[in-house]
């Protein structure tokens, strides 16, 4: 969708794309940036913040890591993803989450790039003035866990994570400024827009960790081939857990056993749901 001043932004279809059916590396992450963006795009209205831009930036703040990328490494991949394909905005996100202190060595974590790519980071930071989109998911990003801590038990987390915060005074205080910022403009602290969406996730899922996804497709090169997958998302391990199973040149006769034995599990409360063509289920693996 295009909006101006901002240029092009991703719809819910795009982003269900860079978090799932284009993600190499689905895990815990996905339902983070899933949560801060429904919580930026709750929290938009009263911000006076478009709704659909909110959402955008929030949810692939951190699309890099799609590409099992970590570090600076992530944060220059998810720039080059979305500008790829002209989400420009978006796109800054990727950049700016991750430096409070407009300054590459302001960084928590290692520094893995090449000199051209911190080139084009330093030169970033010099030009962009923060909006703020990019301030609400710096709080954001820097409030939660897999779930709500706050800013200085985040900061504790990261300390202990990595050792050493650079500017760790500054990089507080610019938080909290912006926390405050954002709460004098809101109805309710944070906190309550982050407990709200998380809620919302667990109880839209019905017991969600115990859901099921099946996938049945025919590749064209083949008279009937088949593929499951399985997703077991458990209430520990979140999405950590997805299993895909895999069978080429499985028989029809073979799949409604196993539809079958499923089928008698059924003291589990699993929630099944069958799609014949494969671009039917793409996005249905999270229920998003």
């Amino acid at each position: 969708m295009y909006k101006e001043n901002y240029g092009n932004i991703p719809n819910k279809d795009k982003i269900n794309y860079y978090l799932i059916e284009d993600n190499q590396n689905i895990g815990a992450w996905v339902r983070r940036s899933k949560i801060i963006g429904k919580t930026a795009k709750m929290m938009a209205k009263e911000l006076g913040l478009d709704k659909d831009i909110a959402f955008a930036c929030g949810s692939l703040f951190e699309i890099g890591k799609k590409e099992n990328k970590n570090n600076l490494e992530k944060n220059i991949r998810g720039f080059y993803i979305l500008r790829k394909e002209s989400y420009f905005f978006p796109a800054k996100t990727n950049l700016s989450h991750s430096f409070i202190i407009k300054d590459i060595d302001s960084f928590v974590g290692e520094d893995n790039l090449e000199e051209k790519d911190k080139k084009i980071i330093k030169n970033f930071l010099l030009s962009h003035t923060y909006t703020d989109y990019d301030k609400l998911i710096q709080v954001l990003d820097n409030s939660i866990t897999d779930k709500y801590i706050g800013i200085e038990k985040y900061q504790k987390y990261l300390k202990e994570k990595y050792k050493k915060i650079p500017y760790e005074k500054e990089r507080l205080k610019i938080l909290e400024s912006y926390q405050k910022y954002f709460e004098n403009k809101l109805k309710n602290p944070i906190e309550y827009y982050v407990n709200k969406n998380i809620k919302k996730w667990n109880d839209s899922k019905q017991i969600r960790f115990e859901r099921v996804v099946f996938c049945l497709y025919k590749p064209p090169q083949l008279d009937w081939g088949v593929s499951i997958a399985l997703a077991m998302i458990t209430k520990q391990k979140y999405l950590s857990d997805i299993i895909n199973l895999r069978s080429a040149n499985c028989k029809i006769k073979k799949v409604n056993e196993v539809l079958n034995d499923t089928h008698s599990l059924s003291h589990t409360k699993w929630s099944c749901k069958y799609y014949h063509d494969r671009d039917q289920w793409n996005g249905s693996l999270l229920g998003i």
